[in-house]
């Protein structure tokens, strides 16, 4: 994935940190925090340029409207959400930093309850632009926005589970620069979806 217009002398680099923990704080509840970090391009108009790449074999979970999982190019799949590639956004990690903080309640066997609080910014400064081509000179910023999630899971049985999730973002001047050229009448982003799951 390409930042807007990215130009560049053809030397690419790039780093991603994803770091997860989790603690039993009772019987059932457990607390969690998410710390993930990929580097940007600080200059778009030239010099070094950034390359942002992550391999998994499958997909782990941090938002669910901003960007709903980060995913493998190898298996066909892009990201989704307010932060994936096809909305003027970042593959994966590209330039951005996520803190987050969460907690899952287990209140029986068969059900949990999962709810995070999640800051989002931009790891580089992200520049207004108009008419495709950012303005260097113009503003600036770096806080994407926040978001709350949850997610909540009944397992009837085995094979079958009831799951209804969603989330709530709040952007940021950042995510008006990345995703529209400007921070003009944002609004805030609501996302809620049942799933009906059976494994056979």
């Amino acid at each position: 994935a390409k930042q807007m217009l990215d130009k560049n002398d053809g030397d690419l680099s790039g780093y991603n940190l994803y770091l997860k923990a989790n603690y039993a704080a009772a019987d059932k509840l457990d607390v969690g925090a998410v710390f993930g970090m990929g580097s940007g391009d600080d200059d778009l108009t030239g010099g070094k340029g950034n390359v942002n790449k992550l391999r998994t074999s499958g997909f782990f979970y941090i938002t669910e409207v901003w960007e709903d999982s980060i995913m493998p190019d190898e298996e066909g799949i892009t990201p989704q959400g307010l932060g994936a590639p096809n909305v003027r956004g970042y593959r994966e990690l590209e330039n951005t930093t996520i803190f987050q903080v969460n907690g899952t309640l287990k209140p029986c066997k068969k059900l949990s309850a999962f709810l995070s609080y999640s800051y989002i910014k931009a790891t580089q400064p992200i520049y207004e632009w108009k008419d495709m081509a950012p303005n260097m000179n113009g503003n600036s910023a770096t806080d994407l926005g926040q978001e709350i999630d949850f997610r909540i899971n009944y397992k009837m049985f085995k094979e079958f589970a009831l799951i209804l999730r969603g989330g709530y973002f709040m952007p940021g001047d950042a995510a008006g620069y990345l995703i529209v050229g400007n921070n003009k009448d944002l609004d805030p982003a609501w996302e809620a979806k049942a799933i009906v799951l059976y494994k056979f």
